[in-house]
């Protein structure tokens, strides 16, 4: 496997300004304009005991970071390929093509993209092969330097036909399941598809419009860069130019 050597930095940052937000839970962006690619997440969640997690790369095995909650489990992450993910809870949503022609994989699947992707079509050839408990009632946005990102959909997958990609906490193959029609994607996708010019900034106020409170707010927010393999750490609501 050709491995990048190049390092993950992970940048806090801090600020002065709140702002309230809605309620619910969760949103995931991809862009690409102009040769430049950013993705962003809101991560909502009841349970503030946030962490972050470093793996050095291994054979094999690409380095990444991971970030989550206390109990470990992978929210979010990025390798040192530039490739990204983040997901969303969902509606349950049955996988009758997973159960007949792929392996369960017990245990956190996106670990297993994130040490074994360098390519969006790896990503997806992992998921021929596999599906996991946590895809019944979750979907999984992952993207790349090159401007490519799926969106792992239960059976569905997602390709990126825009110059940018939203995931929400509905499915995207059949949003009569619930959580559809959602303000937080229609927020994203207005300020996505009317972006003149893709910065960093423009991003976090696309984190910032999308962020919430109440029962499930959100607890950090994530920008990312993968062309350099940078991560934007901003730690409950805070957003700062």
């Amino acid at each position: 496997m050709k491995r990048s050597h190049t390092y993950l930095y992970t940048f806090l940052i801090v600020f002065l300004i709140f702002r309230p937000c809605s309620d619910y839970a969760c949103t995931v962006f991809y862009m690409y304009k102009n040769g430049k690619v950013l993705g962003g997440s809101n991560e909502d969640w009841k349970d503030p005991n946030t962490r972050f997690w470093f793996y050095p790369a291994s054979e094999g095995k690409h380095a990444w970071v991971k970030f989550g909650f206390s109990g470990g489990f992978p929210q979010a992450g990025m390798n040192d390929s530039g490739i990204f993910w983040d997901g969303t809870s969902n509606p349950w949503q049955g996988m009758p093509y997973s159960e007949e022609n792929k392996q369960f994989y017990e245990g956190a699947l996106m670990q297993k993209v994130m040490e074994e992707s360098s390519s969006i079509s790896e990503v997806t050839g992992i998921f021929d092969l596999y599906y996991c408990q946590d895809q019944y009632r979750g979907q999984y946005l992952v993207g790349g330097a090159n401007g490519l990102s799926v969106i792992i959909d239960g059976d569905y997958y997602h390709h990126n036909d825009k110059s940018y990609q939203v995931l929400t906490n509905f499915h995207q193959s059949n949003p009569a399941l619930g959580g559809h029609p959602c303000s937080r994607y229609n927020t994203a996708t207005d300020m996505l598809e009317n972006c003149d010019t893709l910065t960093e900034y423009y991003a976090g106020s696309v984190l910032s419009a999308t962020c919430q409170n109440g029962s499930f707010p959100t607890q950090y927010s994530l920008l990312f860069d993968p062309q350099l393999r940078q991560i934007y750490l901003f730690y409950y609501q805070n957003y700062e130019e």
